[in-house]
């Protein structure tokens, strides 16, 4: 799989051409997209990228059709760009993303190798390589016959 650009807020790639108000919230669809199989994916890795929000603000990635948590995934200050990469569950073949303050746009590029189901893969995380990296491996499944990759990347 090729690295592939599946939402830019900018131009109405996945989502609505629009900027991601306050307390907003988006669905994509990975589910069939950029590589992605259509079915049986349970997890996906994301370059999610913030771009010139109008306040400071958080960015959190989450299963669609879940309760959000309190958790964050990317904190911009106003003006910024900046990128960060997420682990994310599958539900109903998308993810959602949640904007905290300010209007911004959002891009999301998925990762190769990304797209992991738990019926052949396991994402588990495996230690620190230094202070605010994190480092996931894959297992294989223990009956199966083909090793599947869930996540080669560093996430920070």
């Amino acid at each position: 799989m090729q690295p592939t650009r599946l939402m830019d807020s900018r131009s109405g790639l996945g989502v609505p051409k629009a900027k991601i108000g306050p307390a907003g919230t988006v669905a994509l669809q990975v589910a069939g997209k950029g590589g992605v199989p259509a079915t049986g994916v349970t997890a996906v890795v994301l370059n999610v990228t913030a771009t010139n929000p109008t306040a400071a603000t958080f960015v959190s990635v989450y299963p669609d059709g879940t309760t959000r948590t309190s958790a964050s995934n990317l904190n911009i200050a106003a003006g910024q760009t900046r990128p960060n990469l997420v682990v994310v569950p599958v539900v109903n073949g998308k993810v959602s993303f949640y904007n905290h303050a300010g209007a911004h746009v959002i891009l999301v590029l998925i990762r190769p190798s990304s797209a992991c189901s738990l019926s052949s893969a396991v994402c588990r995380w495996v230690g620190r390589a230094h202070e605010g990296v994190e480092l996931f491996d894959d297992l294989a499944e223990l009956a199966g016959s083909t090793r599947r990759h869930c996540s080669d990347h560093a996430v920070k």
